[in-house]
């Protein structure tokens, strides 16, 4: 009786592992795979953090897709179909965190925004405009990124990367000069 209750026991153990490491690795392809694209509304690859999230990071668009892209180009800096009147505060902490990854060490990056003046001050007029439990963090990290200070930059990324509850790829230091050009150049 205990021996089959262990061989029981041990079929589980074995069988969650290999689910758990088949999520894992679908949900780590599907962020390979959504890097890999080249948007031609974008100087850099980027990634869409809500589509890698829920998993729909597919290769290929369909012509509606192809559309709405072309459209979200035009409604904000980030190519997608997001209105700053609109943007909800996981967008927010989404877009900041990704381009904190231009400045930051850290043993691993998922997506990114290159750092613009234009992307900066659509969310400042975003967070300004709207009602967010941590609004006042994101207007002190977006106005010090609108004045050229990245002197505390690997604290605005953990801070946004906890209240996103991030769990892996802390910031532990800021990259040099070099190492952010050759960063931003194997995102293109």
């Amino acid at each position: 009786m205990k021996k089959a209750l262990w061989i029981l026991g041990t079929a589980v153990v074995i069988a969650l592992g290999v689910f758990l490491y088949m999520v894992g690795t679908t949900l780590f392809e599907a962020a390979e795979k959504a890097e890999e694209e080249d948007p031609s509304t974008e100087e850099t690859k980027e990634v869409n953090f809500d589509a890698v999230m829920n998993g729909e990071a597919e290769e290929g668009n369909s012509e509606e897709e192809e559309e709405t892209e072309e459209v979200s180009a035009d409604m904000n800096p980030f190519g997608q179909a997001i209105v700053v009147n609109d943007i909800k505060e996981d967008h927010i902490q989404g877009y900041i965190h990704n381009m904190s990854h231009q400045k930051v060490e850290a043993s691993e990056k998922w997506g990114f925004y290159e750092i613009t003046d234009e992307r900066i001050n659509w969310l400042l007029e975003a967070v300004n405009n709207g009602d967010y439990p941590n609004g006042d963090t994101y207007r002190d990290i977006l106005e010090r990124w609108a004045n050229g200070d990245f002197s505390s930059v690997v604290q605005d990324h953990n801070t946004v990367w906890s209240l996103q509850d991030g769990t892996i790829g802390k910031a532990t230091g800021i990259l040099s000069k070099e190492e952010e050009q050759a960063f931003i150049e194997s995102r293109k």
